[in-house]
């Protein structure tokens, strides 16, 4: 089984590079994916409530565009100015009618929109008696049926204003949605990055512990071998270089140790067979 003190430093060292490279593009690549689907996401959102708040807006317009060319239809004085005023009127009601088709389709069943399309419909034979007394000179009649269309004309204008201010407010709550989300991305990244550092940080230290232990266990040798200690034994750390240089450091104590041994009993035999010729000198 391939233990890791039998692994080379090289490769060791490459290890830990490719794993803190494979950290810093995994960081970078879901980072980037986030970021980007956070961004269509927001541009869709952003732009759905900005469309039906653009609709509820101009439905607004349109209404307001209504009642001015109606009051300017009754104030009409002249048959030219007359005839003016009520295709101004015909035409505001048009336009009305297709901003409220717009606005049924960006906000398919809202309930104050089919309250506002509701009331239109009511309103709409009244306008065009209104303008058809106007062409007649009728004015008492025209006043008649604005006077009659008041009520409804005021739910009106407050249901568009309403629908208005409550689009405008969805708009600034998809803002402020959209604002959490960004932090919510912000923080998981900002948590992929504080683990990657731990992660590095582990391996580093993990990869020190390695070099260092057998290194301490190295200078502790050599100066016990200055000393002239040759008892002491080294041991081993692996197949790596340090490994393999403890071991050769081993081999060599072991080898100086018997070379000295050897030495000191060969000293030793030279010193008995010395006196035992300086006593056969003497008994000569």
């Amino acid at each position: 089984m391939l233990r890791i003190a039998d692994i080379s430093w090289s490769k060791k060292l490459l290890a830990v590079s490719s794993i803190y490279i494979l950290g810093l593009l995994s960081v970078g690549v879901v980072g980037g994916y986030t970021i980007y689907g956070q961004t269509k996401a927001t541009e869709a959102a952003l732009k759905a409530s900005q469309s039906r708040s653009d609709a509820a807006s101009k439905a607004q317009v349109a209404i307001l565009t209504m009642g001015r060319a109606q009051a300017q239809l009754l104030s009409a004085e002249g048959d030219q100015e007359r005839r003016i005023a009520a295709v101004t009127a015909i035409g505001a009601s048009s336009a009305l009618d297709e901003s409220i088709q717009r606005l049924q389709q960006a906000l398919s069943g809202s309930v104050k929109v089919a309250e506002l399309s509701h009331l239109l419909q009511e309103i709409r034979p009244a306008k065009m008696e209104v303008i058809r007394a106007v062409r007649m000179k009728d004015d008492a009649t025209a006043r008649a049926k604005v006077g009659s269309m008041q009520h409804a004309m005021a739910r009106v204008e407050s249901s568009s204003a309403d629908l208005v201010e409550e689009e405008q407010t969805n708009l600034a709550a998809a803002v402020g949605d959209q604002k959490q989300r960004a932090k919510s991305t912000i923080r998981v990244l900002s948590s992929l990055v504080g683990c990657g550092i731990i992660v590095s940080l582990l391996a580093s230290w993990f990869v020190g512990r390695q070099m260092s232990g057998p290194l301490a266990v190295l200078e502790r040798s050599v100066r016990s071998l200055a000393t002239g200690d040759l008892t002491i034994a080294v041991p081993t750390f692996g197949n790596d270089e340090i490994g393999r240089t403890l071991s050769a450091m081993g081999s060599m104590v072991r080898d100086l140790h018997a070379m000295v041994t050897n030495i000191h009993h060969n000293g030793e035999s030279l010193t008995t067979q010395a006196n035992g010729v300086a006593v056969a000198a003497d008994k000569l």
